[in-house]
């Protein structure tokens, strides 16, 4: 099997393990995927831009983008879209699951913590 396969995997098992928190909270809260967009100025007419964020979990008014990689080595990880979304909706955090031990990159504002652990 390929580290695609197992990162689809792996995304799915997360999906899943936060579906059952929604599920089971007594208040409100979602999941929902995230994949940027623009709109042309010529014509109006919407496309969408590089990149996506796997989970966007929503408590109540709280929102928390959660991005999912199977490796363990940070500087390999695409992290433009999570951080970009963090910047502009001022959130206080995002959180990247991952392969390696919990850490906070305060600049960033991603919380770093390991996916077997949900």
């Amino acid at each position: 099997m390929n580290d695609q396969n197992n990162g689809f995997r792996l995304e799915a098992s997360i999906h899943a393990k936060l579906f059952q928190i929604v599920e089971n909270l007594s208040f409100s809260a979602s999941i929902f995927y995230y994949k940027p967009y623009a709109q042309k100025e010529s014509t109006g007419d919407l496309f969408f831009l590089k990149g996506e964020i796997d989970f966007i979990l929503r408590i109540g008014s709280k929102i928390i983008p959660i991005e999912v990689k199977m490796g363990t080595n940070t500087r390999n990880f695409q992290l433009d879209t999570i951080k970009k979304f963090v910047s502009e909706n001022k959130l206080e955090y995002g959180i990247v699951l991952y392969g390696g031990s919990p850490f906070i990159d305060e600049d960033a504002k991603l919380v770093y913590y390991p996916y077997w652990l949900i």
